[in-house]
């Protein structure tokens, strides 16, 4: 269920309408990602909600207030309290196609000065997160504290200054001119994908669902194929329409039905499904207040995936450690020729140093000596500084990449954890997190002769097509490097931790509607999930490679071609 941007209009839209110059009363934790406010607007209470949870993200109003689900107080939630509760919601600003609502809150401060901070609730899938930022730009927390390591093009820490996500190079779909920039793309992608997945990797605003709109109501077809040259003035034509309430405020919000029962969203009448399957419904927010009102399906297998996402979760923490040690190591051995040249200079000066002298001035470079030590004895300090950091400069990067590796191998077998479905693949992760040292074996483990862990692959049928699909760090290694032949097709979600997914294709080239089948199960068997997108990168597995000395299922790739698709499967 995408909260895609047009639903995020909407909400705005109604925020605006309902809330806006509201007070805030309280401001409560519901989970680890979960934030309600309640305002006080128009003589009424309302209560609006935003969580970050991947599977769910989003954010709209409620009718009756939230269950609380954690006692929990957080540094954000202490911040919170402080600067919003008690505020009133002055401004809400939503950058045109984007999935980013910022909300401005006025306070005062102790001697009663006016001040305002904004939360910008980033509903961005896997990436959302909320970011309360000061008036002057400065981040004071966020949800999910993002650090150098791990975004150095946009860490999220307190301290910082706020930059917005980036926005990529999208097209406006209301644009006659955006459509001749696609001409040239779509003649270049022809035949690897339907025009909706086409739109939807090119223009802004559409979630994979809206764009299988758009392209219905340009063609009569949801998954019409992409062809050449575009309907472009009827592709024009309908996103104007669609598009055409964030300029009106005539949203038609719709539930989506299968058997009656909620399935998804939308802030428009969807055209491509019958009537029956449609529920129009007065406001945008009581529309996922429906979606969501069901109670959460209990977690299967919890206690046994529990232990293991601890363990990975310690030797993540201890590996991270150990890597900024070694970076701050790697820093200060890069003044290793500083410290010769010092030591150098102090020998040369030898017969000028006075005992007790604590600083040494030469070549117009002031050199730090220890009173307490002779000038022979600072040089040769000097001197064994210099040996470990010209060591350390030559020895702490492999060790650098040695931990980069784990900390990869980490990510895939959390992943792995998180998409296991069955007690089976749980105890096949489990025995490879003891193999790997992680966890201690039990009893079972133990036992003489027992042999190493040999599961972790899944078999599928895909239109009379084998497929492989890796379910632990050993069975990615087995599906890629001893089950698949060399010109079999070979796919994985682009950048994020997942499953190799193996089609057993021996080079004949697949039909489109395949090979998006394919990546689709491949999205699906990622940190990817619950993204409205994804990417997946396929090439022949003769362009795979092992990483030396690397964990299993760690690899290199080459020759490999993308494509975007909305993560799901049908495993039959």
């Amino acid at each position: 269920m995408p909260f895609d941007a047009l639903a995020l209009h909407a909400v705005h839209a109604e925020l605006r309408a309902r809330v806006l110059d509201g007070r805030v009363q309280k401001v409560l934790l519901i989970d680890e990602q979960t934030v309600a406010l309640e305002l006080y607007a128009h003589r009424e209470r309302h209560w609006l909600l935003a969580t970050a949870r991947p599977d769910s993200a989003r954010v709209h109003l409620l009718r009756v207030p939230p269950a609380r689900e954690t006692a929990q107080v957080t540094p954000l939630l202490l911040l919170l309290r402080k600067h919003v509760r008690g505020a009133r919601l002055a401004a809400l600003h939503q950058p045109p196609l984007e999935r980013v609502l910022e909300l401005r809150f006025l306070h005062r401060d102790e001697r009663g000065q006016p001040y305002g901070v904004s939360l910008v609730l980033e509903v961005m899938g896997r990436r959302s997160n909320f970011v309360l930022v000061d008036q002057d730009g400065t981040i004071l927390d966020a949800l999910k504290r993002v650090p150098p390591q791990l975004n150095p093009a946009r860490p999220l820490l307190p301290h910082l200054r706020y930059t917005p996500p980036p926005r990529g190079e999208w097209l406006d779909p209301r644009q006659a001119a955006s459509y001749a920039v696609l001409e040239p793309r779509a003649a270049a992608e022809h035949g690897s994908r339907s025009l909706a997945q086409f739109l939807a990797a090119h223009l802004a605003g559409l979630s994979p669902l809206a764009a299988e709109e758009l392209a219905y109501r340009a063609t009569g077809q949801r998954r019409a194929p992409l062809a050449t040259p575009l309907p472009w003035s009827a592709l024009l034509a309908a996103a104007r329409e669609l598009f055409a309430p964030l300029d009106t405020g005539q949203w038609e919000p719709h539930l989506i039905l299968r058997d009656d029962q909620p399935i998804d969203v939308t802030p428009y009448r969807p055209r491509q499904f019958p009537p029956a399957a449609l529920r129009p419904v007065p406001s945008i927010s009581e529309a996922f207040e429906i979606l969501y009102a069901s109670p959460r399906p209990p977690v299967r297998h919890a206690l046994q995936r529990a232990p293991l996402l601890q363990a990975i979760a310690a030797r993540r923490e201890q590996e991270e450690r150990r890597r900024s040690a070694l970076q701050r190591a790697l820093a200060e051995a890069a003044n290793a020729d500083a410290l010769r040249t010092a030591g150098e200079a102090i020998l040369a000066e030898l017969h000028a140093i006075a005992p007790g002298q604590t600083t040494l001035t030469f070549a117009g470079r002031t050199i730090a000596l220890d009173p307490a030590r002779s000038p022979l004895e600072n040089a040769q300090a000097y001197f064994e500084a210099y040996t470990r950091a010209r060591d350390a400069m030559r020895v702490v990067p492999g060790v650098i990449e040695e931990v980069e590796l784990e900390l990869r191998y980490l990510a895939e077998m959390q992943a792995q954890v998180e998409l296991a479905d069955d007690s089976a693949t749980l105890e096949q992760l489990r025995r490879e997190l003891v193999a790997h040292g992680l966890l201690a074996p039990n009893k079972a483990d133990t036992k003489r002769g027992r042999a190493a862990p040999r599961g972790g692959i899944r078999r599928l049928q895909l239109d009379g097509y084998e497929v492989l699909v890796g379910t632990s760090a050993v069975g990615n290694e087995r599906v890629t490097f001893e089950l698949a032949g060399p010109d079999d097709l070979w796919l994985h979600a682009r950048g994020v931790p997942g499953s190799h997914v193996i089609v057993r294709s021996a080079g004949r080239p697949l039909p489109p509607a395949v090979l998006e089948a394919a990546a689709r199960l491949a999205a699906a068997h990622s940190a990817a999930r619950t993204e409205s997108q994804a990417l997946v990168d396929y090439t022949a597995r003769k362009h795979v490679r092992r990483i030396p000395n690397a964990p299993p299922g760690l690899v290199t790739y080459r020759h490999e071609q993308t494509i975007r698709v909305r993560p799901g499967g049908d495993e039959s």
